[in-house]
């Protein structure tokens, strides 16, 4: 199974595909953050991996510097992420 970065990265590919081929004649190319929101928007499971998976850490490390507690930092970080996935629907 492919690393969920790489999944993305085929599934940006494809998309930029499909782009072009529904707008022919029209070359609008999308940065991966924008097809990634877009995915998002779609509520795509695979797009919030790739979304946790690049920002969890350096999240969960702000949390942690000042909350000091793991448990509670945890919380925050599922916390968090759950509001940002909501927000995109």
């Amino acid at each position: 199974m492919l690393n969920p970065y790489y999944q993305f990265i085929m599934y940006v590919s494809m998309n930029r595909i499909e782009d072009q081929n529904q707008n022919e004649g029209l070359q609008v190319w999308l940065s991966d953050q924008e097809i990634l929101f877009r995915s998002l928007r779609n509520q795509d499971s695979t797009s919030f991996k790739i979304l946790y998976s690049q920002y969890s850490a350096a999240i969960y490390g702000s949390i942690i510097r000042k909350i000091n507690d793991e448990e509670t930092a945890k919380t925050i970080l599922i916390q968090t992420f759950a509001e940002v996935f909501s927000g995109f629907s």
